[in-house]
């Protein structure tokens, strides 16, 4: 049961709608989807499903384990998504999804969803029924069930509010990738939220490999879509697509290089034809930094507290000699373009807990609806370690509402603006009696008003001839 309850299940949620013919026209999803898949581990599995007016399961879960066939399975599954549909039914793919899901032994259940559009079958009332079933009966289900949806909006027309709500609602985060090129990013940010991996820093196109490392895996942004990569090692072996060891693992796509080096060579590394920003270096080491947030999902004005530790060989790092060599820094960035450096402490105050125990916490205010991405840095004379923490602090949305059901009639459509925090289901009942009592009132006036015509012509038929 323990090893079953190992790794992660995802199911990709994967929008085949017409409409990404256009906003993914190089189906740079695809790659996106890939590289998250070549990310994982070996007690990790996926499933694929695409979906339009309906749900098409093309891969059920699935062992990640590389080189294998499994993982070749998977790669053909996410290449027979294509962008033929004509609608785009959100509740179905997420119903489906949590089919799938349904018997997992897992501890970590997650659903990525990704759309360029709007709940639409072509029915505006079966729209907002839809939306009206997954909000107040399926995203509570998932989140009963312990199964967090994090979802990536294509476009800005697509309906924010709701891919936000979907996810906040289950405990997951939102992202919109407003180009193609963010993509790879975007899952690879889903990635570190889901499996924390130690991280060593990147600066001027190269990095230090410490010798507790046992594996790396670099992923590097091309500066073109043509570049060819390369990555040199201390000793001056170069790396190519087209020319590394079979025990080089070497992803390519368009926008970006994934190669995964086992047993690196301690020292500097370099990379060249990178873009220059966005790369990454994933390693597997017997010196872990071990970080804990209690959520990830706070209302803008909540403090933020958050934990690290350091490990080697399972065991936390303890020894006030060694740890009095490390430096420990939380670097804060924000959404809105806004930095922050902090410092983590083990000496009882900013939310430290114990003095001396190893457990280092820092605490911050998200004082301001925003993404807040925070990286922990552990530095040594012989070694850096670092990961990532994503916040995000969500205001009450503002959603418009449908009072009533649409028509070109005398009763038509009302529309106004409520007020929905996040997450929270619209009360139909109340609804359907304020519009009701709107049209009374309304037909009341009209009537009045009526009888008060009637009344004024009487009174003039009436009245005496001024000649």
């Amino acid at each position: 049961m323990a090893d079953e309850q190992q790794g992660i299940d995802a199911v990709l949620l994967m929008d085949s709608s017409g409409s990404m013919k256009h906003t993914d026209p190089q189906d740079l999803r695809k790659p996106a989807a890939k590289l998250f898949i070549s990310l994982l581990r070996d007690d990790d599995r996926v499933g694929v499903v695409t979906f339009s007016e309906s749900a098409l399961i093309l891969m059920p879960l699935t062992g990640t384990k590389q080189p294998a066939k499994e993982n070749k399975d998977l790669m053909v599954a996410v290449d027979a998504v294509d962008s033929r549909g004509p609608y785009t039914n959100l509740q179905e793919a997420i119903k489906t999804g949590f089919e799938i899901l349904s018997n997992s032994q897992k501890n970590e259940k997650l659903l990525i969803l990704m759309s360029d559009g709007k709940m639409d079958v072509g029915d505006a009332l079966k729209d907002e029924a839809l939306i009206s079933a997954l909000t107040t009966s399926t995203l509570p289900a998932l989140a009963k069930a312990g199964i967090k949806i994090h979802t990536i909006a294509f476009t800005e027309g697509s309906d924010q509010a709701l891919l936000r709500n979907i996810a906040h609602k289950t405990g997951g985060t939102y992202r919109l990738a407003k180009t193609g090129k963010d993509l790879h990013l975007v899952f690879a940010s889903f990635f570190e939220l889901i499996k924390s991996p130690d991280t060593l820093p990147v600066q001027d196109n190269g990095f230090t490999v410490d010798k507790e490392v046992r594996e790396m895996t670099v992923l590097i942004t091309k500066k073109t879509p043509q570049a060819a990569v390369i990555v040199t090692s201390p000793a001056g072996r170069s790396y190519r697509l087209r020319k590394h060891p079979d025990e080089v693992r070497w992803f390519d796509s368009p926008l970006f290089s994934m190669v995964t080096v086992r047993r690196p060579q301690p020292g500097g590394w370099t990379i060249q034809f990178s873009s220059g920003a966005s790369d990454k270096v994933y390693v597997i080491t017997d010196l872990k930094l071990i970080s804990s947030i209690a959520r990830n999902v706070v209302a803008p004005g909540e403090t933020i507290t958050i934990e690290a530790r350091l490990e080697k060989d399972g065991r936390a790092i303890t020894t006030k000699e060694l740890l009095e060599q490390v430096k420990l820094l939380a670097k804060v960035t924000t959404s809105d373009n806004r930095n922050l450096e902090l410092t983590l402490v083990d000496d009882g105050t900013n939310g430290d807990i114990v003095t001396g125990d190893g457990i280092y916490t820092v605490r911050f205010l998200a004082d301001q609806p925003a993404d807040y991405s925070v990286r922990i840095v552990a530095e040594a004379e012989t070694f850096v370690r670092e990961k990532t923490v994503f916040v995000q602090a969500v205001q009450p949305v503002v959603a418009v509402q449908r009072v009533g059901p649409p028509s070109s009639t005398a009763t038509a459509t009302i529309e106004r603006v409520v007020h929905v925090r996040e997450g929270e289901a619209v009360n139909w009942g109340v609804v359907v009696i304020k519009f009701m009592t709107i049209n009374i009132v309304v037909a009341l006036l009209i009537v009045a008003g009526y009888f008060m015509k009637q009344a004024i012509s009487r009174k003039k038929r009436k009245a005496p001839d001024a000649h």
